[in-house]
């Protein structure tokens, strides 16, 4: 299978523009995580709590009994 002419100048673009970017970009991408710890879990910051009773029934009333509301 050859290679399309768009494939290659994609490929050549891409490359150049990374060859084109601002060292401090790069080491700056690095650190994107460093706030993370063992404590971070996104559900307990929009007040998600988990399963609780009356969950469920929504979701089985649309799909099994083929309730609509």
């Amino acid at each position: 299978m050859a290679i399309t002419r768009r494939d290659f100048l994609n490929g050549v673009a891409v490359t150049i523009a990374a060859g084109l970017t601002p060292l401090e970009w790069v080491r700056a991408a690095g650190k994107g995580n460093a706030f993370i710890d063992g404590n971070y879990y996104p559900p307990a910051l929009t007040g998600l709590r988990g399963n609780h009773p009356g969950s469920f029934e929504m979701a089985h009333a649309l799909g099994r009994e083929h309730k609509h509301f």
